[in-house]
């Protein structure tokens, strides 16, 4: 982590605090994985998830049980962040979010690895048509051609693999470099932990 991210995130932290502005402290907290990873960043977002929880709120409680799911995951707690993959899904579905994508292409990463890739392309295929942002489309492209990869299309690996370097030749030349162009591999898919987190968790 960045020092100086860890400084203003914790300045902010305290700001929240101190001004009794329990709604931004705990928003604040749902995203510590900004600078916190691990054990201490899962503590800090299991608080922000009792919070929303208690107060009702569903879209952020929705946003955290599934950045809740991505730090999980990385961590080999595979059954507990597939139920808050869920929760988080269903919550999301009900009232018509068009961020349930983010809950899906987690589940796919979930099944991946579990070894069910099968499955797991079905929900990249699902999260693809839920999200019409470039970044995270490219992400899912991504994710897609793991999978077909893993199931022995190398054909349709192959096309959304280049599928996934069009979009990517389509954006700003500065974001070009936050996608692969070898096959290198973290967990089911092509991307680096770093961009995988970003298509897995809200922000």
């Amino acid at each position: 982590c960045d020092p100086m991210h860890e400084f203003h995130f914790n300045a902010a932290l305290d700001i929240a605090k101190r001004y009794h502005l329990e709604d931004e402290y705990y928003v604040l907290l749902r995203k510590s994985l900004i600078v916190h990873k691990g054990v201490y960043g899962i503590s800090l977002m299991e608080s922000a998830r009792v919070y929303f929880e208690r107060i009702g709120n569903q879209k952020e409680l929705a946003r955290t049980l599934c950045n809740l799911a991505a730090e999980l995951l990385l961590h080999g707690d595979l059954e507990q962040a597939r139920s808050n993959y869920q929760h988080s899904a269903e919550i999301l579905r009900s009232f018509g979010a068009e961020t349930i994508y983010v809950p899906i292409n987690g589940l796919g990463d979930y099944w991946c690895l579990r070894g069910n890739f099968e499955r797991a392309l079905s929900l990249f295929e699902e999260a693809y048509r839920e999200e019409y942002d470039a970044f995270t489309r490219i992400a899912i492209r991504i994710n897609q051609a793991t999978a077909h990869r893993k199931l022995g299309h190398y054909d349709a690996a192959a096309e959304r693999l280049a599928q996934a370097r069009f979009q990517t030749a389509e954006m700003p030349r500065n974001m070009r470099s936050c996608f692969p162009t070898s096959s290198s591999v973290r967990h089911c898919s092509f991307m680096t932990e770093g961009n995988w987190r970003r298509s897995t968790r809200f922000s």
